[in-house]
């Protein structure tokens, strides 16, 4: 019997959530190509950033990690738009495996996400409406539970959080408690890339993009993550530019049919107006360039 108690405590002991398994990659200007790594009991690292600058946390999703396709894309998109501070997550230790497991670390993921945003807040004075967190997948409902712990907290929400495709599986469904929602920062917006299987059904955000319909994207395979990684290509795509116009319409079949063309306007990706609502529909190209300006 004292066997079997210290292996079941051993058991709980190795699946408890440790959050020095997270890694946070600083990149800067002055070191975009040499990420520091943070630390969240030490300074090192920390004169590196501009506080009058906006924060741009970017999230990887399941069976990823922070040297995702996309993430190099998107930290130097936004190194050549402005002098911004671009901190890589890594959760890669409980993103691996089973999704089970990677749904169950959301939470604590982005709970201590939330700790270093109040950190760098507090330290450099950096107000909370300059943190814009990006998460791809189960990355955008992490950036959800980070921005619910930050307004539990501090009582004030972050600025932004953008959700590219966010995670269908064990999300479709839930309450505003337990995904992503409106309530996790002063302007959301989320776009759906692969509705049909890996991604969220409904709309999540304040303003919730549907490129060509968002159940599957323009030369991609249904057989495929093709259309759900798809979201992070237009977001990175759209940093420096203004060419993804998306309007306003019930679905892209009235789209389709030139039922829209004269509704509100709203811009895809890091441009998008944070005063946007509503549900928005585009087209896009099957390859990159995948914008289609107006």
């Amino acid at each position: 019997m004292i066997g079997l108690f210290v292996f079941a405590l051993a058991c709980m002991q190795a699946s408890a959530f440790d959050p020095e398994k997270l890694k946070f990659f600083l990149y800067t200007v002055q070191n975009a190509d040499s990420p520091v790594e943070l630390q969240m009991g030490a300074t090192y690292g920390l004169d590196l950033i501009n506080p009058a600058k906006d924060v741009k946390i970017l999230c990887h999703g399941y069976v990823d990690t922070a040297n995702s396709f996309w993430i190099a894309p998107t930290k130097t998109a936004y190194m050549s738009k402005d002098d911004m501070t671009v901190i890589a997550v890594d959760w890669s230790k409980y993103a691996s495996g089973t999704y089970s497991k990677a749904y169950k670390s959301a939470k604590p993921v982005g709970e201590s996400i939330a700790d270093l945003v109040m950190k760098l807040s507090q330290d450099l004075g950096i107000p909370l409406s300059k943190f814009h967190l990006i998460g791809h997948s189960l990355g955008a409902h992490i950036s959800g539970f980070a921005g619910k712990k930050v307004l539990a907290v501090t009582g004030q929400k972050i600025g932004r959080i953008s959700g590219l495709d966010p995670a269908g599986p064990s999300f479709n469904g839930k309450g505003p408690a337990e995904r992503l929602s409106t309530d996790d920062a002063d302007f959301v917006d989320a776009i759906h890339t692969d509705s049909v299987l890996a991604g969220y059904k409904k709309s999540i955000g304040h303003v919730d993009f549907w490129p060509n319909g968002g159940s599957s994207q323009n030369g991609c395979s249904l057989l495929s993550d093709c259309s759900h990684c798809r979201s992070t290509i237009y977001f990175y795509e759209s940093i420096n530019n203004q060419n993804f116009p998306a309007y306003e319409c019930g679905s892209m079949s009235d789209y389709n049919k030139g039922k829209c063309a004269q509704n509100k306007k709203a811009i895809l990706g890091d441009n998008c107006d944070p005063n946007a609502r509503g549900n928005f529909y585009l087209k896009t190209n099957k390859n990159s360039p995948f914008g289609i300006p107006a």
